[in-house]
């Protein structure tokens, strides 16, 4: 059901509307699923050729290739190349309804200086089903190839590099430069399937196309993502005090921080001006919009330093090390996870990077 309009002033918090009326009626939008409730009707199918039969899941490939070259004594590097693709996506096309059931329309973007361009502009390449179509369901989940191509391709590079020098110090390091690109734009004009990915890695966690708002739409907006390629570092190096029986050691990573999404809620009064009518939710409902396009901003870097000093003890034919952790040593507060809705919460940390603590414990080999 379409989302309710703002409660009367009598807020008896109850739906005053007649729930069995698929229709616009008192309090309540149209039913968004005219099947919901009718046992006969089924809103989703499968094609057979998606359930049965070799090679049907989704699936990835990977080509690697690599170097390694000892650079002196006891020090090498190496270099690898990555490149993985992904297939058998599916898609998930409403038969009830066609592309030209939906009509476009633009948005006002809000002023925020945080916004791409200062925002202010007028963002276009939005849907809305046509009314009459609303509610109206037939999902047939297929295979994306029997409307197009989709991409899904990783190219990453990892360059590392392993010493082991005298006195028993050992150092190791890492740097991967890498991004997964997605590409949908040859399929989402000729179905109604939801438009472009977000976030873009989402080919590990699911074969069917997800998309922006969830909601479908023939939109081409967005449905290229190519991120840029963001370097994410990890050393770690130790060294033993033998005089002192110690040995010190310690880790230093810096990771690419989160991709930052702009969700915006935008009600029927902002939309059907440029829509020419209201919206098929009735002048209650609202559009899920995303303001940012996917891939091109981002929080800032996690930068951490962890380290460990070990005291090691002979008793008898007992070797017992003593252990003392230390995490984020510069006690850095990077957000690690952020409100991604936008209005005045939006960037606003949800998670940051736990406080310095540390850590202590005994280790007996015996």
């Amino acid at each position: 059901m379409a989302p309710l309009v703002q409660p009367s002033i009598r807020a008896n918090y109850v739906p005053d509307c007649d729930l069995l009326n698929p229709e616009e009626n008192g309090e309540c939008g149209p039913l968004s699923n005219r099947n919901f409730g009718k046992p006969s009707l089924t809103s989703t199918t499968y094609d057979d050729n998606v359930l049965h039969g070799y090679g049907k899941r989704h699936y990835n490939w990977e080509a690697a290739a690599g170097v390694q070259h000892e650079l002196f004594p006891r020090v090498s590097v190496s270099a690898m190349y990555f490149h993985r693709w992904f297939g058998n996506f599916l898609v998930n096309d409403n038969r009830a309804v066609n592309p030209s059931d939906y009509d476009p329309f633009c948005i006002a973007v809000p002023v925020d200086s945080r916004l791409p361009g200062g925002g202010g502009n007028q963002l276009c390449g939005f849907y809305d089903i046509n009314p009459a179509k609303f509610g109206r369901i037939d999902n047939y989940v297929t295979f994306s190839k029997q409307y197009g191509r989709v991409d899904d391709v990783y190219d990453g590079v990892d360059l590392s590099v392993n010493a082991r020098l005298t006195g028993g110090a050992l150092v190791q390091g890492g740097l991967n430069i890498g991004r997964e690109r997605t590409d949908l734009c040859d399929i989402v004009d000729k179905t109604d399937i939801v438009a472009a990915v977000l976030p873009y890695s989402t080919a590990g966690a699911s074969s069917l196309v997800p998309g922006l708002s969830g909601l479908p739409s023939p939109s081409r907006l967005f449905c290229r993502v190519t991120p840029p390629f963001r370097p994410e570092m990890k050393v770690s190096a130790s060294y033993p005090l033998p005089w002192w029986r110690l040995q010190v050691s310690g880790t230093l990573q810096s990771i690419p921080g989160p991709e930052i999404a702009a969700t915006y809620i935008a009600a029927n009064s902002q939309i059907a001006p440029s829509l020419g009518r209201n919206l098929a939710a009735g002048t209650a409902g609202i559009a899920t919009l995303q303001l940012v396009e996917p891939g091109t901003l981002f929080g800032g870097r996690l930068n951490q330093v962890d380290m460990r000093v070990m005291k090691m003890f002979r008793i008898s034919s007992t070797n017992v090390r003593a252990i003392v952790d230390l995490y984020n040593l510069f006690n850095a507060s990077p957000v690690t996870s952020l409100n991604q809705r936008y209005g005045p919460a939006w960037q606003q940390p949800f998670i940051i990077l736990p406080a310095r603590f540390a850590k202590f414990g005994v280790q007996v080999d015996f």
